[in-house]
């Protein structure tokens, strides 16, 4: 897809599988499953796919973010610029492909209540992706000390059974 901008639409894509490559104005950015790419109005951007890739994309109105979040700036910010998220934790990829799947179905289903229903996925889904990008932006601007600590965290809300210290140390690295 040669780079272009679109005026008024926000776009998500969500890439499953495989690879592609993204084009901003001055920057070119290798993106790999999995992967999440944020593409706000007037944002140029092109996109050279592999064969193998796959995901989904979701594009709407840029109104409809805007109203979704017209009382919260410092979530809207967050979508301002394009950007990337690539690091999820445990099965948090998993949960927004079935946010958006939920997205989909409203958006398609003849339900009463649809479109409350529609908004309330819309706003979670973004919400999460909003999190993410927090997640990401504290993790860049920590210490290599503090990633290790979050990770050994996490290893230990996982563990399945009782681990000793060297056995988390080994999983950490």
């Amino acid at each position: 897809i040669k780079p272009h901008i679109h005026s008024q639409l926000f776009q998500v894509f969500i890439v499953k599988k495989g690879s592609l490559l993204f084009q901003e104005a001055t920057q070119e950015h290798e993106l790999q499953a999995p992967c999440i790419a944020l593409i706000p109005p007037t944002k140029l951007h092109g996109l050279v796919y592999t064969p193998d890739v796959e995901g989904q994309i979701l594009t709407l109105s840029n109104t409809i973010i805007e109203d979704i979040f017209k009382t919260s700036n410092p979530i809207w910010k967050t979508f301002e610029d394009i950007r990337f998220l690539s690091h999820f934790e445990g099965n948090t990829f998993d949960k927004i492909q079935q946010n958006l799947a939920h997205i989909e179905y409203e958006l398609f289903s003849e339900n009463p209540e649809r479109y409350s229903m529609h908004r309330a996925y819309l706003t979670t889904f973004f919400i999460s992706l909003h999190r993410l990008t927090n997640l990401e932006e504290v993790q860049k601007n920590d210490s290599l000390m503090m990633n290790h600590f979050r990770r050994f965290q996490q290893l230990i809300k996982q563990a399945e059974n009782n681990k000793s210290i060297p056995e988390f140390a080994d999983e950490l690295n």
